[in-house]
């Protein structure tokens, strides 16, 4: 019963919102693990939650990049691929009760 209370368990995605400029917000109910890398100018993002799979396709610098959102063993991998090589930054914040990471873009 304490642990429960302690141990909120596995985050749950709630939505993803595109933004100008190749930035993207991620929505979960509370902060997941989260553990990112950039491999061969795309980027891979897993996080410990659970979620629908989810795909599409975002603006930058006027080229676009796919992005797809997938179901693994660790939890949901964020993978975000483009005819050239990408960089990209993250950050997680609590915003209004929720957890949100926001991901930002740039061309290698």
């Amino acid at each position: 019963m304490i642990g429960k209370l302690v141990d909120p368990g596995r985050s749950v995605f709630d939505r993803v919102e595109l933004l100008a400029g190749g930035e993207m917000n991620l929505w979960f109910d509370h902060a997941p693990q989260v553990h990112g890398e950039m491999v061969d100018g795309t980027v891979a993002i897993l996080f410990d939650a659970s979620g629908p799979q989810l795909q599409g396709q975002l603006e930058l610098q006027g080229r676009q990049a796919k992005w797809t959102l997938r179901h693994t063993e660790q939890g949901l991998l964020l993978s975000i691929i483009a005819a050239r090589q990408l960089r990209a930054k993250w950050e997680g914040a609590e915003v209004d009760g929720r957890w949100r990471l926001h991901v930002s873009l740039q061309d290698e």
